[in-house]
């Protein structure tokens, strides 16, 4: 890869050991429901988000936006 390609932040997860789901598999595991007014809310103005479950960093992303959007979105989750 060259300095200017550009990162693929699936095999960079995946290389840390950082897990990364869809919003959508995060809410099915939260058992949220997908249709009600909040998420909606949340698919319109989050791209994703990073948390921590004791000191293991998790990210999760809007699978709603495209692909080059969510590489865009598992960078900027990631720092």
């Amino acid at each position: 890869m060259g300095q200017l390609d550009p990162m693929d932040m699936d095999a960079l997860a995946r290389h840390l050991h950082i897990p990364y789901w869809s919003l959508s598999q995060f809410l099915e595991a939260a058992k949220q429901p997908k249709d009600s007014i909040d998420v909606a809310e949340i698919y319109k103005k989050v791209s994703a988000f990073t948390f921590f479950e004791g000191r293991r960093r998790r990210i999760v992303y809007n699978d709603e936006h495209g692909p080059v959007l969510t590489q865009q979105n598992l960078h900027r989750s990631g720092r």
